[in-house]
């Protein structure tokens, strides 16, 4: 991806924003720039941290005004001469800003490139190179809590404070080990064993970690829902690590609890207990958005009811009440697959219990009864789950269609289409061979620009109104491709 720190321009913000910014950087990243912008001073003599305001320019015409920001080696994110261009956040100044930039001597950056040079340049280390894209892909404050630790080297530190522990631990031993003949004794055994002890509970939270900040990161595998006040919060403190605060009215907890749920050596699935729903949740009744929307990327339900009636409640009702608020929220989560849970069935007839049973499984729905205050049944659970969420797929996560930006809008680009031979076309277009000279064909995401900027032109058109067919030959300059429907 990295030849010997060519330099590199991509934009870096999403397209259909009012502005833009473009990021350049490489020894020859100022010289570039000064190339297309025109303002008071040349950007190669500028100082670090400055910014400057011109226009860009394309042969005479001035295509738009903008903010340059200066970086200076090796005071930029990626250890190298930078420049950050703010325009407007037109779809066809973006790509012409960035066409002029590679006709110039740029080329377009791989995907993560910026940062695999801040890594390379030992801006980042390897935990917050990663952090950088959960960062930008952070939908919520706990992803976003999540990410900003670890870039800011929080998890470094406590690895490197880990790593000193055991080298500790290790030299300690060896020594014992070297002198077990002397009758030397270095360290106090007892000591020594609750150091191991320490360590194996440090590595065991961080491991515990990783599986709950995937879970902030990507939806947690369980969720377990039901009305206020039915034993949800007793459960998950029972079957994993979490402990939530437990209060006896209702609609209490007022965040989501994720714990881990052991269930081998390898094997664990994070669960949330997400906090009563009430009444209206689905129309943002209490805090219901807010909870509803942390079961939406589940990938099954725990459905606990009070199958007692303890307080006065009916079982079947709060059943129908919770399916309907889920149902009201999204018509997908009213379809997730549910183990409904009978909880408190110590204290309930055997008859009340065999009656939820019955009008459960006649809605097709597996039912368990169980009482998380006596772990009756309970024990169980973390198995079942886990078997029954391996037969089930991966929650659908749907993304944005790119929206073609209409071609007679935007000022043309000159080219020609002629027909050079059988099933052969050659394409006239010099600022787009410049391009594609800056384009990396063998990274998906740089060759998919340069394949918008064929079909935003009006190139691919031409070709199918002339007659091009599956695998016929396009020219482009010095290029050749097969043409692929």
């Amino acid at each position: 991806m990295i030849r010997d720190h060519d330099t590199i321009a991509a934009p870096a913000t999403a397209a259909g924003g009012a502005l833009a910014v473009i990021r350049i950087s490489g020894e020859e990243a100022l010289r570039i720039c000064d190339r297309i912008f025109r303002g008071r001073e040349p950007l190669a003599a500028a100082a670090g941290y400055t910014v400057h305001y011109g226009e860009i320019v394309d042969d005479g015409r001035v295509l738009d005004d903008v903010l340059v920001t200066v970086f200076r080696a090796p005071r930029s994110y990626t250890g190298e001469d930078a420049a950050e261009i703010s325009c407007h956040g037109s779809q066809y100044i973006v790509s012409e800003i960035l066409r002029l930039l590679t006709a110039s001597g740029a080329r377009m950056a791989g995907p993560g490139e910026f940062t695999i040079r801040a890594y390379l340049a030992g801006k980042l280390d390897l935990s917050q190179a990663e952090a950088v894209a959960d960062m930008i892909a952070s939908s919520s404050r706990a992803a976003h809590a999540l990410a900003s630790t670890q870039m800011r080297g929080g998890y470094s530190e406590e690895l490197e404070s880990l790593r000193e522990k055991l080298l500790n631990l290790t030299s300690l031993l060896e020594l014992e080990l070297d002198f077990s003949e002397e009758d030397v004794e270095f360290a106090d055994r007892t000591a020594l064993r609750a150091t191991m002890q320490r360590i194996a509970a440090e590595i065991d939270r961080l491991r515990s970690s990783f599986a709950l900040g995937n879970a902030i990161r990507e939806g947690v595998a369980v969720a377990i829902a039901g009305a206020p006040n039915v034993g949800k919060s007793t459960l998950i403190s029972i079957i994993s690590a979490a402990r939530p605060k437990i209060a006896n009215y209702h609609f209490t907890t007022l965040t989501p609890v994720l714990g881990v749920v052991r269930v081998g050596p390898e094997q664990s699935f994070v669960c949330a207990d997400i906090p009563g729903l009430i009444e209206g949740a689905a129309e943002g009744v209490g805090l219901g958005h807010d909870f509803l929307r942390h079961v939406e990327r589940c990938r099954l339900l725990l459905h606990v009811v009070d199958v007692s009636g303890c307080e006065g409640r009916d079982p079947k009702a709060d059943f129908e009440q919770i399916n309907h608020e889920l149902a009201g929220f999204s018509a997908e989560l009213a379809d997730r697959p549910q183990i409904v849970l009978g909880n408190k069935c110590d204290i309930a007839s055997p008859e009340q219990v065999e009656e939820f049973k019955q009008y459960v499984e006649a809605k097709g729905l597996t039912f368990l009864p169980i009482s998380a205050a006596t772990r009756q049944g309970v024990d169980n659970l973390p198995a079942l789950v886990y078997n029954r969420l391996k037969d089930l797929p991966p929650v659908k996560v749907y993304e944005a269609e790119y929206k073609r930006p209409d071609k007679n809008a935007q000022p043309t680009r000159p080219f020609t289409v002629e027909r050079t031979g059988d099933h052969e076309f050659t394409v006239d277009a010099p600022w787009l061979e410049r391009i594609l000279a800056g384009t990396n064909v063998e990274d998906y995401e740089s060759l998919q620009y340069f394949q918008t900027q064929l079909g935003d032109s009006g190139i691919l058109d031409e070709l199918v109104a002339q007659g091009v067919e599956e695998e016929d030959t396009i020219k482009i300059g010095e290029y050749e491709f097969d043409y692929l429907y």
